[in-house]
């Protein structure tokens, strides 16, 4: 992963945030596990706010067809349960 001026940003702003909070008992090397998990859950809520704003818009595809779709695609046989 090549980090980026942004990243850097993004990493300051975060380690500022936490110090401030007294969040000091966290090694720099913890901070950065911390720092990305945030980033990792920020980028999954924002691909869930974009499908569910694609939903409420009528986009998409019903569930069952999808699956006939992947089940044809990848010759799969799923079962219900």
């Amino acid at each position: 992963m090549s980090i980026t001026t942004d990243d850097l940003k993004s990493f300051h702003q975060y380690a500022v945030s936490m110090v401030t909070r007294g969040q000091t008992e966290l090694t720099l090397a913890e901070l950065v596990v911390h720092w990305q998990q945030s980033q990792e859950r920020a980028a999954a809520n924002e691909s869930i706010r974009q499908s569910l704003e694609e939903f409420d818009a009528g986009q998409g595809q019903p569930v069952r067809e999808f699956l006939d779709e992947m089940k044809s695609k990848h010759n799969l046989t799923l079962e219900n349960r």
